[in-house]
């Protein structure tokens, strides 16, 4: 393609001369610069090995004439590109974590945040849904979900929904953050992405973060706590395969333990025990009781 052709604004003349160390365009009959000159190859380049070889060869290629239409950069044709509402997503995205995860002590926390900002790139390259108006915070709760799972570790959906109404809900009764709109987001995520569950079973993490969380129990040794504990996650190994949630199994798996003969707990203490499971899980009673039945029904 041959260069267009500078004309002398002053006296007419099209003898010019590009200057590109200076970047001008010059006159050559009057003097006066003309215009601008624009190199359009290689930054730099290189030599023979002899400073006397006349190889004046430029590194690389010659810069696209058409322009540059590289869709990372979002120039080129239309308003954006899908690279850049990945990464301005992602941005987004990471802080969120970061929040969401100054409200636990999940360990080792930055492995933990760096994969759940991981998963939900994965999940906007392959998916066409593209969030489709879910809010950047239910991600967030979702995608840390799935990082701990992979690593053999949970949180409890309720968990995740009080720490999502603590730092971005507008009201105590917000319902826009509830368990339930969770784990339809976390659904939709692991139906994109392959997630990998750690050694560890979930539902055997979630019986120890109950247990945790429950604290003493009148009239229950030390010792009988450590049975107890032990108890809940054999039978909650034994429920892995039925169709329930983690958090589900878990809170069975405590209660069908509890009333193990070794324990010798009070009915009291018993009665005092199952709503705080059952709150904890954060699923209905009746769903509880319902893989309560079937766990006893393997044991």
């Amino acid at each position: 393609m041959q260069e267009q052709q500078v004309e002398c604004h002053e006296c007419g003349s099209t003898n010019t001369e590009e200057r590109p160390h200076a970047g001008d365009i010059i006159c050559k009959e009057c003097g006066i610069v003309v215009g601008q000159y624009i190199d359009k190859t290689s930054e730099w380049r290189s030599f023979a090995d002899d400073s006397s070889s006349q190889d004046r060869s430029r590194v690389g290629g010659k810069e696209n004439e058409f322009g540059s239409l590289h869709l990372s950069s979002g120039r080129g044709f239309g308003s954006g590109t899908t690279e850049t509402r990945i990464e301005k997503s992602t941005k987004e995205l990471r802080g969120e974590v970061e929040r969401l995860m100054r409200r636990f002590n999940f360990q080792p926390a930055k492995e933990i945040s760096t994969r759940a900002v991981n998963i939900y790139t994965s999940y906007l390259k392959r998916s066409a849904k593209s969030r489709r108006g879910r809010s950047i915070q239910m991600f967030a709760a979702a995608c840390i979900r799935l990082a701990l799972d992979e690593r053999g570790g949970s949180v409890s959906l309720k968990d995740l929904s009080r720490a999502l109404q603590a730092e971005f809900g507008k009201s105590a009764d917000s319902t826009e953050y509830t368990p339930k709109k969770i784990e339809k987001v976390i659904r939709e995520v692991s139906s994109e992405v392959a997630i990998i569950p750690g050694k560890t079973r979930v539902a055997n993490a979630d019986v120890n973060s109950m247990l945790d969380r429950i604290g003493a129990v009148d009239g229950m040794t030390y010792p009988m706590q450590k049975l107890w504990r032990t108890r809940a996650n054999a039978v909650a190994e034994k429920g892995r395969g039925l169709a329930y949630r983690s958090e589900t199994v878990a809170a069975a798996a405590i209660i069908v333990a509890l009333a193990d003969k070794e324990l010798a707990v009070s009915d009291s203490a018993e009665a005092e025990v199952r709503p705080k499971v059952i709150g904890l899980s954060g699923v209905t009673e009746a769903t509880v009781l319902k893989a309560q039945a079937e766990l006893e029904a393997l044991a």
